[in-house]
């Protein structure tokens, strides 16, 4: 099986280092292909870059933008990658996210 390829967005610049850190910590359970704080960037990430990412780690509160509209934002011109929403917050404020298949999961940061 193929090592998956991964890429997080996350508009605290001090959170994604952390979880890019620890991605870059396990080469032989992931690649991380890219990260960034800007919903720009990952669309076109998610849409152009390569290699092309297998799983997007997306922070559901950005900022600028929610996580489910940068899904969306991301759905309108790819079913690729998958993605996983991660929150510090409650997740029962994203519960009204219901499951589509732009939204596989929602998990609280520990």
């Amino acid at each position: 099986m193929a090592i998956p390829v991964l890429a997080v967005i996350d508009n605290d610049a001090w959170a994604l280092q952390t979880i890019t850190q620890w991605l870059k910590a396990q080469p032989w359970q992931c690649t991380l292909a890219w990260a960034t704080t800007s919903c720009a960037q990952a669309v076109h990430g998610c849409l152009y870059a390569k290699p092309d990412v297998d799983v997007l780690l997306v922070d559901m509160a950005l900022g600028a933008m929610s996580g489910p509209s940068l899904c969306k934002a991301i759905r309108m011109q790819s079913s690729r990658p998958t993605v996983l929403g991660m929150t510090a917050f409650d997740p029962e404020l994203f519960r009204h996210v219901r499951r589509r298949p732009h939204r596989r999961a929602r998990r609280a940061d520990p």
